[in-house]
């Protein structure tokens, strides 16, 4: 049996590590609760499947790392390369961002992801017409769908769909320096649609 004055070191022993690990938890969510996703640094790469993030730039172009591998790899400045937050969705009125979409489709899916570019065309258009029932069916293709609900499963299963708003984006640029994409005139500045 334990002593007295043993038993009350062994009980505050106990109290500590509860509460370390409860710090450490709190901490661990909180980190991701605050992790939110820029879209102006996620690209889509010409020839290449899946989003990318931008690292850093180089005279010769850009170093990139892939979402789902964390593969880093250089692309050149002559790549054709697209920030996911310069595309737009033709609609009947004129146009809607993609991350505008994007969080409508997060809104109608909740923790479920997209249908995959695999499904059934007549799935994957049910969605957009929930998501985005005033979409230009004149401009805006079913392969034009497939790339989003892709974008939308590898940024939700290897990112987040919790999106960085514009005066967030504007206060990083403050103190950050401007994209180095961002004027490139191999960057379109304003995707119509997805490529």
């Amino acid at each position: 049996m334990h002593k007295e004055g043993e038993g009350i070191v062994i009980a505050c022993s106990h109290i500590f590590i509860t509460f370390a690990v409860i710090f450490q938890l709190k901490t661990y969510y909180r980190q991701i609760i605050v992790m939110k996703t820029d879209l102006k640094k996620i690209l889509a790469v010409g020839g290449q499947s899946g989003l990318f993030n931008y690292l850093a730039h180089t005279r010769g172009g850009a170093i990139i790392e892939s979402i789902v591998t964390k593969k880093r790899t250089s692309v050149g400045i002559d790549a054709k390369i697209t920030s996911l937050a310069d595309i737009s969705i033709y609609t009947d009125e004129g146009e809607a961002k993609l991350q505008e979409v994007l969080e409508s489709m997060h809104s109608i899916l909740g923790e479920k992801d997209a249908p995959s570019s695999k499904s059934n065309p007549a799935e994957i258009k049910a969605l957009f017409a929930e998501a985005l029932p005033n979409y230009d069916a004149d401009r805006f293709y079913v392969s034009h769908m497939k790339k989003v609900v892709d974008w939308y499963n590898c940024l939700k299963n290897y990112a987040s769909l919790d999106f960085e708003q514009e005066k967030q984006q504007e206060e990083q640029q403050q103190e950050q320096q401007v994209h180095p994409y961002q004027g490139n005139h191999h960057h379109q500045q304003q995707e119509k649609q997805p490529s």
